[in-house]
Order: structure tokens, then C-alpha cells, then sequence
């Protein structure tokens, strides 16, 4: 639906139904992930409600998690091809460069998201290197989620030997 309907047609509403699907069991994710739902999902990252950015962005994050929690973190995330050919690593790179108060949850999801899709792979992109920055700023982060999060993040990342020297400029110690 996400995919072909014109942008200013979907809702909040649309968009709150599909990420109460991803709030379900690996079961119904497995399911959603057949469906190939990053196209469309990705298309919402670019909507003028913040709302739809914020649900379409959880909804990435909750796919993407499940799927690291069941592949080995020490291989590529499985859905790192999938995401890569529809342009996605750079649409939601997009959305960590967003501004604004109301954008922070969004972009600590996006870099997250990057994050996992990137695990034991090398973000070889100069400017990409923000993710990590990012990601490493909310190890102080005072919700105990986000935080624990990013320690994972960073730890599926450091899986790399180029991501693990970037991680540990200037002293920085990744969290077990």
C-alpha cells in the first residue's frame, strides 16, 4: 500500500497500523518481511508528518531488530542487500542529518537502524562516519533502552576492523 499510494494520501493512521504489526512475534514479522515492506516504508521517511517519519522509522528499526536478534552478529545483517538496492541505507542516513528538537527520537532510531544494517560490515562512506559518532553518543543517553541499544549496535559493528578503529578514536572503550 505504502509503496504505490500517492505520499499525501497516507496517515498517521496508516502508518500506526503497520507499526502495531511490527510490535507483534517474530512469527508475523517473518510474514511482514516477505512482503519486501522496506520500499514502501522508506517512501514514508520522506512524508511532511512527523508522526509517519516517527512510526515508518520504528517500524524499520523493529524489522531490522528481530532480524539481528535471530542471524549470527558476527555476519552482515541479512537484510543488508534488500535495503542497500532500494536506496534505503541513504534514505535513512537522510534522516539522521534531519534537525530539530522533535526529530531527536528519530534520529537515534535511523542511526540505530544503520547501525545494524552495517553489522560486521565497513561503513566505507567518509561521511557515513557520523553514524558511528551518533551512535556512540547515546552510550550516555539516560534511557536505559536506547542506551543498551547502542551497545549492541556498537558491538555488531566493531565486528569490522575498520568500524572497530573509528568506534575507538580518542580513547573511546566499547561497552560489553
Amino acid at each position: 500500500m505504502f509503496e504505490t499510494r500517492d505520499l499525501k494520501l497516507i496517515t498517521h493512521t496508516n502508518s500506526e497500523a503497520f507499526l502495531k504489526l511490527t510490535l507483534t512475534n517474530t512469527d508475523n514479522l517473518t510474514l511482514i518481511l516477505r512482503a519486501n515492506p522496506y520500499p514502501g516504508l522508506l517512501k514514508l521517511l520522506k512524508h511532511k508528518d512527523i508522526k509517519v517519519i516517527s512510526e515508518s522509522i520504528t517500524s524499520i528499526f523493529n524489522i531490522l531488530n528481530i532480524k539481528s536478534n535471530l542471524s549470527s552478529i558476527t555476519q552482515t545483517h541479512p537484510q543488508f542487500n534488500q535495503i542497500s538496492e532500494c536506496g534505503g541505507i541513504e534514505i535513512i542516513f537522510s534522516v539522521l542529518q534531519l534537525q530539530g528538537k522533535e526529530m531527536k527520537q528519530n534520529r537515534n532510531k535511523a542511526a540505530l537502524c544503520l547501525g545494524f544494517i552495517f553489522q560486521a560490515k565497513e561503513i566505507s562512506n567518509p561521511n557515513m562516519k557520523m553514524i558511528i559518532t551518533h551512535i556512540k553518543s547515546l552510550i550516555n543517553d539516560s534511557d536505559v533502552w536506547t542506551k543498551n541499544t547502542a551497545k549492541k549496535v556498537l558491538n555488531g559493528l566493531a565486528l569490522n576492523a575498520v568500524n572497530k578503529v573509528e568506534i575507538e578514536k580518542g580513547g573511546f572503550k566499547i561497552p560489553q
